[in-house]
């Protein structure tokens, strides 16, 4: 049996990704080091699955249908810039949002759901963001602090979720929307 990895995230509109890019770009400037996700590949990850079977697959879809049918459409806005692990060495650079509270309770509502379906669930807190990329040595100096009040986006409308597969290949990752859940009246 075919395993499948995959995740749950909210796509980003094509206009939101095109701004991001240019961001990304500066912070390439300043930081050659930084490898930055392409950016047709930036989504917003509320829940990784791992390797799953096409027939899990197919029943978390469902189940990601039931879960939206009573989620009404909310804002988000991308404010500040950090870094995992907070501090002067960092392995991930991420963009910040806000209000949590919308996103933090559609993220716990698909994890507790999920274990049903053997995803295990996590452990630490979801701490919401954008990554942006990743160093594979992390730079001596930490410099996205000063990208922060640079940053100028519209709110992100959320109005539905996407199950993806995700294939590593040399040149990156490809993602494929396998389950498209709009919201409550979408």
């Amino acid at each position: 049996m075919k395993s499948i990895r995959s995740f749950i995230a909210i796509p980003l509109p094509e206009a939101l990704c095109e701004k991001i890019a240019i961001l990304q770009k500066k912070l390439r400037l300043e930081t050659p080091e930084l490898r930055t996700v392409t950016p047709h590949n930036l989504h917003l990850t509320l829940n990784f699955l791992g390797a799953q079977s096409e027939e899990q697959l197919a029943k978390i879809g469902q189940f990601m249908l039931s879960v939206v049918s009573y989620q009404a459409p909310f804002l988000l806005n991308l404010k500040g810039l950090g870094s995992f692990p907070e501090g002067k060495r960092p392995r991930v650079v991420w963009l910040g949002l806000q209000p949590v509270e919308p996103l933090v309770s559609l993220q716990k509502k698909l994890s507790t759901g999920l274990v049903e379906f053997g995803c295990f669930e996590e452990k630490t807190p979801y701490r919401p963001h954008l990554t942006l990329g990743r160093f594979r040595q992390p730079p001596a100096d930490n410099k996205t602090s000063q990208y922060q009040k640079d940053i100028g986006f519209d709110p992100l409308q959320v109005n539905s979720i996407v199950l993806y597969s995700s294939r590593l290949t040399p040149q990156g990752a490809v993602h494929q929307p396998l389950t498209v859940a709009g919201f409550k009246g979408r």
